[in-house]
């Protein structure tokens, strides 16, 4: 019995030291949030979601102004 609690400690012990877990982006909190964002892309391949320079009037105004209130949820879109 005492050889299987050992077993099952270093398990668990394994498995919570080899096990993360990722918060997801602030960002995505915000209601409306997809009407406000872009996506960039860089060299061809990869893609971001980035915050547009300005307001897209499908964007609403108080959705806009909450990703103003927290500074750097995401990137200025690049021109």
């Amino acid at each position: 019995m005492k050889l299987l609690q050992a077993g099952l400690c270093l398990f668990l012990s394994v498995v919570a030291v080899n096990s993360w877990a990722v918060l997801p982006p602030q960002y995505l909190s915000i209601p409306h949030w997809k009407q406000c964002v872009d996506t960039a892309t860089i060299n061809g391949g990869y893609s971001y979601v980035c915050l547009p320079n300005a307001r897209e009037r499908h964007c609403p105004p108080s959705s806009w102004r909450a990703f103003h209130a927290k500074k750097n949820l995401l990137p200025r879109c690049k021109i």
